[in-house]
């Protein structure tokens, strides 16, 4: 689309699984930004990530990529458009770093898979996450930051529009959550769309620019950190009584209320 933002864009889908489940009547995801996806458990967060990768159909409305609806029977095609990184992954994977970085170009064809382009485009994805130094280590053998990273740069390499991670940093500790979410920042200022589904609501304050708010299978709101992450909308979905603070006039600090109390 030349001139204008690219766009991942839902309306009035309806989706379930032996009832209807998740209802959005509007969602658009724009270029060049970060979006949290939050939510209770339960909220349908998953579920709203497979729409717009592709994988569900909606049963009722339609899932669009630059105005054009999604070729359910064309894998290939949304491939390119949209990457997924899942929470399902079998860890125990006997192929190499570098094997696992190339099956991204699967969409682009065998025969791109083996060119000197090909090639090119798998390394630059393995450098642009720092997973270039051990590419012919096995999969099974990297620690829980490093797969993450590899798997990341695997969905880099099919080089999509839209790169969708659902919770990519559950299992990490501080120091990889922060360098995986420094890194989708830094994959957002390089042009690509990322979307996260992250349960750590401080997190998705620091590093995102758009916080998609579920509840009970529906958008409660969507909006810039300040307006969504507050202590009084938080309260509601989640049931927790929070304090809010602002930090640097766009981020909310929360804080449970139960954690300042002091102990008797």
């Amino acid at each position: 689309m030349v001139g204008s933002r690219r766009v991942l864009a839902l309306r009035d889908v309806v989706f379930g699984y032996d009832k209807p489940f998740l209802h959005v009547p509007e969602l658009r995801v724009e270029e060049g930004s970060f979006y949290a996806v939050v939510g209770p458990n339960g909220a349908g967060k998953t579920t709203l990530m497979k729409l717009m990768a592709g994988i569900y159909k909606p049963w009722e409305g339609e899932v669009s990529i630059d105005g054009e609806p999604l070729r359910y029977e064309d894998r290939k095609w949304i491939a390119k458009k949209v990457a997924i990184v899942s929470q399902s992954v079998d860890w125990n994977l006997s192929l190499s770093v570098y094997e696992i970085v190339s099956m991204g170009r699967y969409p682009h064809g065998e025969k791109e898979i083996r060119s000197e382009v090909g090639a090119e485009v798998v390394y630059d994805a393995m450098v642009s996450v720092n997973v270039e130094k051990f590419m012919d280590r096995a999969f099974s053998e990297l620690s829980g930051g490093e797969a993450q990273r590899a798997l990341i740069a695997r969905a880099l390499a099919q080089q999509p529009e839209f790169l969708l991670l659902d919770e990519p940093i559950s299992h990490l500790d501080i120091y990889h959550q922060v360098a995986v979410l420094e890194l989708c920042k830094r994959i957002v200022k390089n042009g690509m769309t990322v979307v996260a589904v992250l349960h750590d609501l401080n997190m998705a304050g620091w590093f995102a620019d758009v916080i998609i708010l579920l509840q009970d299978g529906k958008i409660r709101s969507v909006g810039d950190v300040i307006s969504v992450l507050n202590a009084e909308l938080i309260e509601e979905v989640f049931g927790v009584s929070m304090l809010g603070y602002r930090v640097d006039g766009r981020t909310s600090v929360l804080i449970p209320k139960s954690a300042l109390k002091n102990e008797s």
